[in-house]
C-alpha cells in the first residue's frame, strides 16, 4: 500500500470520528434534555402517559449512544493502527 492510500484511509477515517463525535454529543444534549423534561413532569404531574413516552425516548438515545460510543471506539483503534503503520 502506498502512502497516498494511508493517508486516504486516515483521512476517511478521520472524519468519520469527527462527525460520530458529532453526533454523540447530539445525543448527549438529547438525553440531558429529557432528563430534564422527565423530572419536570414528574415534579409537576406524577406519573401519565407522557412520562412513559419520555422513559422510551431516553431508552432509545441511551441504545444510539452505546452504538455511537463502541463504532467510535473502533475508528479511533483503526486510526491508531493506520498511524503506527505510518510511522514505520
Amino acid at each position: 500500500m502506498e502512502l497516498n492510500d494511508f493517508q486516504c484511509d486516515r483521512n476517511v477515517v478521520d472524519n468519520e470520528i469527527f462527525y460520530l463525535e458529532r453526533e454523540i454529543f447530539d445525543y448527549n444534549q438529547q438525553y440531558k434534555t429529557l432528563l430534564t423534561q422527565q423530572s419536570m413532569d414528574e415534579y409537576n404531574s406524577g406519573a401519565s402517559n407522557e412520562t412513559a413516552q419520555l422513559n422510551a425516548n431516553l431508552r432509545q438515545i441511551a441504545h444510539m449512544l452505546e452504538e455511537k460510543s463502541e463504532k467510535l471506539f473502533q475508528l479511533k483503534k483503526q486510526q491508531q493502527q493506520s498511524l503506527i503503520k505510518e510511522s514505520m
